[in-house]
């Protein structure tokens, strides 16, 4: 009922009348957390069996409701075979069903699934206990075999179809677990009675029964022996099956498919000694499959031919080649003149029979593949039809890619076709087929093309096979390159490099030519995609090498030009990034004397700066080609003695330099520091290179730039360090020990030689390892962090143990370590906390039972600094903690829970001190707890728990910080059993938290409860927390229940789209299946649900067909086998979909109309206004109650016109400047207002969104009373004239 919001006044309030009952109070009734809630309360009792949730204080949680919870929380997969409700309802197992839980447990699945709302399952679950009673009155043993038996007995007594449907359903579960002696020996029995009622019941019904049955046969003929598949009778049984394999009902359909499949492939006749390579019972599918092919035709669409398509994707590859043969034939017969929906689900099929890759010799011959091949030219799609186009594509490349696996020499003989013909496909101008096109081919040439490469004999011949089909298939691809082609160049050259990253080696002196042409249109007017050019010519340099690369597009830079262009400079960074493996040489050559050139010119005087500048620039690049050149080179031992020295030099006189110079002796060290051959040329050469690169390292950097240049020479010595002699690593070493301790160097260099002598520890003796110690314990009390910091790092190396001379040391002087450590501990900076820490984890790990102070001292220091901001700090410290109780497990193995006991004992003793050191204590006992779980007993893990839960009250919010992450621990070191013991105390102290920490901790403690709601029940937990917190587990119990919703409408998407791809791969588009296709064109696949289910789904359009001809006189023979070629399965004269409207207007004869703006303004603002946008704005005035502006009057042809309330000729009044501008009102100079809407409560709820019927109503309202007003108006603007 709605009233008008005009002058009409508003109803009074009608009289309260008191009553005696109670009055609700208003908002209660959708109250998340009312007042009363006696009703709520009952329901749930009802509902879920956990009777009242008020709470007295008391907890519900039993280990009865626990594992009852557990139940409901597991998820349980689907299986077509198991799932026996007919709603397809959800589970809802509660406190009831507890009784219903059997001792077999085949029924578990059952069980899990079980819905108290079907009948059929009420049955089942009746008649499974009444067989239960009878094996028990028998004194049986409660066998599978025994409840089969009974279940056969019970199936052939009962005349009711929910007894009968009941029982096959029992018996289907129960077939897959009895021993197959028992199924062969009662076959007759079994098969007859399931026949006979396969043949009373053929309504749609009974779908939920004839399932069952064809599940029950399945299982009998799986376990028939070979000699039974012989006789005749065998194949009559199995032959009832066929007719549903084409079934209208989808789910029977495919469990019939599917059940089929299973005997060809599970039987036990195929598993024993000496079977068959197919099933013997293939002939009589195929005898059984033929006929329905053949039924297809050209006008309608015969689902029952696609049905068989479908039935054919999956065993196709389980039938002999003679079989295969055939039908294949009877295949591409239909395929010929058929529908074109029926042509795409051929190919599909094909298409999966090809990628199942079928067993040579028995299913499918190297010949036979190769003849299909053949044959499926003739098949091939117009490319106006390009769906159907690049389904035959994708048949295509797995027939190819199939016959590569059987035989090279096929594949290589049939490749070139294929590719010409992908090449002349090109120039369709349609993107899907380019796309299409370029990853096909890709496909074959890395997936086909390289295994034929590997195989090949002899890589050097040009005799071969492989050679020579390689040579034709880039003859093919370079007609690409030509103009015809430029919409296609895009893909063309993703092909290409591709093309070259396969073929690039073998093919080298054929490549040339294309590539100078793809080189050639980086920068032209032609193309524009230089990115796509850059990743070709990627490829190419990658493969073939920057030699063969440059011999083909040469860089064109010779210096020597008075006015330098370098059009090829966009090479150098693509050489950089992909140069590797190649010969060093050609550096040298090549371009080391084309970068002095560039140096000479970049310091000529006689030069501008701009081409100095770029002079520069470009020798830079060249330089930074030398580390690609030296990651593995093919020549080093020959090449590099010729460059080493120019290498050195630049190191001293070339500062810009350094860092490529650098970047290439690391490379050239790591890349043969396996090679034996060249470890030692490298060792001769760093007695040259390391004097330079420390000197590099002790000069103190003045820019950044020059800070990075000293980090990489660092790293350039560790690497030299590792092929240098030890000879030379200690003659170093001496030298800057004995310039440290002169006491005559800087603050930087003093810095620089610490950092030195750490880096050659692996190469000291015993005398200058106690050396290097006596250096690093000198200085770990020195005033300067940084020092201080290096001095730690030192010891730290050598406790590492690189070598056996370092081990050696450190366990002789382990006493004196520990008690430097321990006495440094006053004077340590905060910057050297980690590397402190760590030198104390190493020596831990050494340590023996009489060092246990030592230990026990460091794991005091440890908990300090487990809260520090530093992360390496923090993980230090952890791993103290750990390696402690490492050690005290290992000095006591006879007892390790003494030994964790222990360790907690010397960690609680944290308790006592101050909210930081609580905190602190807190997070180690966690670690330890987690480490060590099932070492300690649960006496040790009580008494920590309970201290916990004792400082949890305290309002430091450090220290309730640390108590919430050892709770969140609980849940990883506790299972659910052993953490419910504790709920009863855990709950209520974490409700007893101080406001403060209550509010600041909001997110943690709301992270916490909805983890025990998750693992224990919302009734579970509920109970236990006091009314100030019921609020939050009723907000967590619905965010629950709304994830959980979504994750199964999730998960039933991804159900229903499987066969459906999510996201086209680049350059691959999206190819319906057959499941697709039947189900947009089957009149009948609806579930059984019935027409609810089947009037809400979205009404699909039927696959469709058209006829291609050019004229008139083109008439299409049918009885042609190329007929099939001018179907399609799309409108040839659709009017292919623009990407962006014109921003223009097009005239008749096709030409642009170009108005001026303000003119057009202007126009539109003398427009009278059209009837929709007069109806529009009475509707608004109406609704908003703000008036619009004044519509003006349609003119006439002699422009005279007049707004209602003027006469003719009379001048309009004008406009009265009002006195003051509202905040509706446009200024000058600003922007148009907004449009008010007064706000309502009623807008904000969701309820009143949703009334399109209302709306509507009200709209065509509207439009009708403008409409009656507008002709009024005029009929009285013709009667005044």
């Amino acid at each position: 009922m709605s009233g008008r919001k005009g002058n009409t006044k508003p109803f009074k309030k009608p009289l309260t009348i008191k009553t005696k009952g109670n009055r609700i109070r208003k908002g209660q009734s959708s109250s998340t957390n009312p007042s009363q809630r006696k009703f709520r309360d009952e329901a749930k009792s009802k509902a879920f069996g956990f009777g009242s949730v008020v709470s007295k204080g008391e907890g519900m949680l039993t280990m009865e409701k626990l594992q009852e919870h557990n139940g409901q929380m597991n998820e349980v997969e689907e299986d077509a075979v198991d799932q026996l409700s007919v709603a397809g309802t959800e589970t809802n197992l509660t406190a009831g069903t507890d009784w219903t839980f059997a001792s077999v447990m085949t029924m578990n699945k059952f069980l899990k699934k079980w819905d108290p709302t079907s009948p059929l399952h009420k049955e089942m679950l009746a008649m499974y206990n009444a067989t239960t009673e009878v094996i028990k009155a028998s004194g049986g043993q409660q066998t599978d075999t025994e409840y089969f038996a009974i279940l056969m007995t019970t199936l052939e007594a009962v005349d009711t179809d929910i007894s009968r449907t009941s029982a096959a359903a029992l018996l289907a579960i129960f077939a897959n677990r009895v021993p197959a002696a028992v199924l062969r020996k009662k076959f007759s029995w079994i098969t007859t009675l399931c026949i006979n009622f396969m043949q009373m019941y053929q309504h749609p019904l009974d779908i939920m029964l004839l399932r069952s049955l064809i599940c029950l046969m399945a299982s009998c003929l799986k376990s028939l022996e070979l000699a039974a598949w012989s006789e005749s009778s065998t194949l009559q049984v199995f032959s009832c099956l066929f007719p549903y394999i084409v079934h209208t009902r989808p789910k029977l359909r495919k469990l019939a498919q599917k059940a089929v499949r299973h005997v060809l492939t599970g039987s036990y006749a195929m598993a024993a000694t000496g079977a068959p390579p197919t099933h013997p019972s293939v002939p009589a599918i195929v005898a059984f499959c033929l006929p329905v092919i053949r039924s297809s035709s050209a006008t309608a669409l015969p689902v029952t031919t696609l049905h068989m398509f479908g039935f054919f994707k999956s065993t196709l590859s389980l039938f002999p080649q003679s079989e295969v043969k055939s039908t294949c034939e009877a295949m591409l017969e239909v395929m010929g003149a058929g529908h074109p929906t029926v042509v795409r689900c051929g190919l599909l099929t094909l298409q999966a029979f090809f990628s199942s890759q079928p067993r040579r010799d028995v299913t499918l011959s190297a010949e036979l593949n190769a003849q299909l091949i053949n044959a499926l030219y003739d098949y091939k799609p117009g490319q106006r039809d390009h769906k159907l186009y690049v389904v035959w594509l994708g048949t295509m490349q797995e027939a190819l890619i199939n016959l590569q696996r059987m035989s090279d020499e096929l594949f290589l003989s049939n490749l070139p076709k294929f590719v010409g013909v992908l090449v002349d496909s090109w120039q369709s101008g349609k993107p899907e087929i380019n796309r299409s096109i370029s990853s096909v081919l890709m496909a074959l040439l890395q997936k086909g093309f390289q295994n034929c490469l590997d195989n090949e004999a002899d890589p050097t011949s040009k005799s071969t096979l492989c050679y020579t089909a390689g040579v034709k298939v880039v003859e093919h691809m370079q007609r690409a390159l030509h103009y015809q082609f430029l919409t296609a160049w895009d893909q063309v050259l993703f092909a290409w490099a591709t093309c070259f990253e396969v073929l690039g080696k073998r093919c080298v002196d054929h490549m040339r030519e294309p590539l100078n042409q793809i080189a050639e249109l980086h920068g032209s007017q032609t193309y524009a995609n230089d990115t796509i050019v850059d990743r070709a010519v990627a490829a190419a340099v990658k493969t073939m090498g920057p030699e063969a690369v440059l011999k083909a597009v040469p860089l064109d830079m010779g210096g020597e030009e008075s006015c330098p262009d370098f059009k090829r400079s966009w090479m150098l960074p693509i050489l950089r990034d992909n140069i590797k493996a190649t010969r060093l040489s050609f550096f040298v050559t090549h371009f080391l004397p084309l970068a002095s050139v560039f140096h000479e010119l970049a310091g000529a005087p006689d030069k501008p700066a701009s081409i100095t500048k770029a002079y520069e620039i470009l020798e830079k690049q060249i330089w930074s080609l030398l580390p690609g050149f030296c990651t593995r080179p093919t020549d080093f031992k020959e090449s590099f003695p010729r460059i080493a020295k120019t290498l050195g030099t630049y190191l001293v006189d070339r500062p810009y330099l350094r860092l490529d110079i650098m970047s290439a002796l690391r490379h050239l060290i790591s890349s043969d520091i396996e090679n034996e051959t060249s470890v030692p040329e490298m060792s001769r050469y760093s007695k040259n290179f390391m004097p330079i690169l420390f000197n590099i390292y002790t000069s103190e950097a003045t820019s950044l730039g020059a800070e990075g240049v000293r980090l990489a020479a660092y790293d350039t010595i560790k690497a030299f360090v590792r092929v240098a002699d030890d000879q030379l690593c200690c003659t170093l070493f001496f030298s800057a020990s004995e310039k440290l301790q002169s006491g005559t160097v800087s603050t930087h260099a003093k810095h620089a030689i610490l950092d030195l002598a750490r880096s050659l520890v692996s190469k000291m003796g015993p005398d200058n390892v106690q050396r290097l110690y006596l250096l690093g314990k000198a200085n770990l009390e020195d005033s300067d962090r940084r020092v201080q910091k290096k001095a730690y790092r030192i010891l730290e190396e050598i406790c590492r143990f690189p070598t056996p001379t370092c081990k050696e040391f450190v366990e002789e002087h382990l006493t004196e370590l520990s008690e430097v450590l321990v006495g440094s501990l006053q004077s340590i900076a905060p910057g050297s906390r980690a590397p402190r820490l760590r030198c104390l984890l190493l020596l831990i790990g050494n340590l023996s039972v009489k060092h246990k102070s030592f230990a026990l001292t460091a794991l005091r220091e440890a908990v300090l600094c487990i809260k520090v901001n530093a992360a390496k700090v923090r993980q230090a410290a952890h791993e103290i903690v750990i390696g402690v109780g490492k050690a005290l497990v290992r000095w006591q193995p006879e007892d390790p829970d003494a030994a964790v006991t222990e360790l907690v004992s010397q960690l609680t003793a944290g308790f006592t001190g101050g909210s930081y050191l609580v905190g602190c204590t807190i997070l180690a006992l966690a670690t330890a707890l987690y480490e060590f779980k099932g070492t300690y007993s649960k006496d040790v893990l009580n008494g920590v728990m309970e201290a916990v839960q004792i400082v949890i009250s305290s309002p430091n919010r450090e220290v309730v910080q640390a108590a919430l992450y050892f709770v969140r621990m609980l849940f990883v070191i506790l299972s659910a059993e052993e953490l419910s013991e504790h709920l009863q105390t855990l709950v209520p102290n974490l409700c007893s938290m101080s406001e403060d920490c209550r509010k600041h901790f909001r997110l943690k403690l709301r992270d916490i409860f909805a983890k025990l709601i998750r693992k224990f029940g919302y009734e579970n937990v509920v109970g236990l927390v006091p009314e100030s917190y019921r609020k939050l587990a009723v907000r967590i119990r619905k965010l629950e229940q709304r994830k959980k919703r979504k994750r199964k409408s999730r998960e039933l998407q991804d159900t229903e789209e499987d066969d459906v791809p999510s996201s086209a791969a680049p350059g691959k588009a999206i190819v319906e299946g057959i499941e697709q296709i039947l189900q947009s064109s089957s009149d009948d696949e609806s579930d059984e649900d019935g027409d609810e289910i089947r009037g809400s789904r979205k009404t699909k359009v039927s696959a469709g067909a058209w006829i291609e001809e050019q004229g008139e006189d083109d008439i299409i023979d049918f009885l042609d086998t190329s007929a099939g070629k001018q179907i399609l399965s799309t409108d040839p004269k659709a009017v292919p979909k623009s990407k962006g409207k014109c921003p223009f207007e097009i005239t008749k004869d096709g030409r642009l109309l170009i108005v001026d703006p303000e003119s057009a303004k202007a126009q539109k603002k003398n427009e009278p206004a059209s009837d929709t946008e007069e109806a529009a704005n009475d509707l608004l005035e109406a609704l908003s109650h703000y008036k619009t502006k004044k519509r003006k009057m349609p003119s006439d042809a002699d422009d005279v016109g007049e707004t209602s309330g003027t006469r003719s000729g009379a001048v309009p009044p004008k406009k009265k400047k009002a006195d003051k501008a509202t905040d509706g009102d446009a200024r000058k100079g600003k922007l148009e207002p907004y449009a008010y809407v007064p706000l309502s409560r009623t807008s904000l709820n969701k309820r009143f969104k949703r009334k399109p019927a209302a709306f509507k109503r009200l709209l065509a309202a509207a439009q009708k009373g403008a409409n009656k007003g507008q002709k009024k108006r005029a009929a009285n603007l013709k009667k005044k004239f």
